[in-house]
């Protein structure tokens, strides 16, 4: 005998349960979606500074990208194409240079970095290496040189991509970047 079969089958098991729980009426419905005032203050402001946040990220001529955590952080403009993208992930365009900053602090590593970058795109070199560490020496605040990298990358308009370095290359220690260099 099937559940389906069993389950109405038991008249006594019926009435043993109609008798212990007695008359019943139905639950009236409530208008759960039925406002009478206004939203607090502090939620009207929230949604306002939502709207105005999604309003700038889609004029804003940058596209950031976020891989998972473990990875690292990638960054595009908007003038660099997917399948570049897909190339500077892959390792597909060819490292011509890098820089190692692994042991320095964030004050010696921004002018080095900053010159480096300069002087690539200056050159003509398009795709570098930037080996700036995991972090696993930083302590309770995270990696400071990888987030420092980060945020120096996107701010100059040199950079016009990054991504996190393949494992051959450094993995989640490392980023390749993809520069705008002088037209000659």
């Amino acid at each position: 005998m099937g559940i389906k079969d069993r389950k109405h089958n038991n008249s006594e098991d019926s009435t043993l349960f109609r008798n212990t729980v007695g008359e019943i009426q139905p639950v009236k419905a409530r208008h759960r979606n039925q406002q009478t005032s206004k939203p607090p203050a502090k939620v009207l402001q929230r949604r306002h500074e939502e709207r105005k946040t999604l309003e700038e990220s889609l004029h804003n001529p940058t596209e950031e990208t976020t891989a998972e955590p473990a990875e690292g952080a990638s960054f595009q403009r908007g003038s660099v194409t997917r399948k570049r993208m897909r190339e500077l992930r892959s390792g597909k365009l060819p490292v011509r240079d890098d820089i190692d900053l692994h042991g320095l602090t964030r004050q010696e590593a921004k002018p080095q970095l900053h010159s480096f970058i300069h002087t690539c795109a200056s050159s003509g070199i398009s795709c570098v290496l930037v080996v700036h560490g995991k972090g696993m020496r930083s302590g309770a605040n995270g990696p400071v040189l990888k987030n420092a990298v980060n945020r120096w990358l996107r701010d100059w308009e040199t950079v016009l991509a990054f991504c996190p370095a393949r494992s051959c290359d450094g993995g989640s220690g490392a980023v390749y970047v993809l520069l705008k260099t002088a037209s000659k």
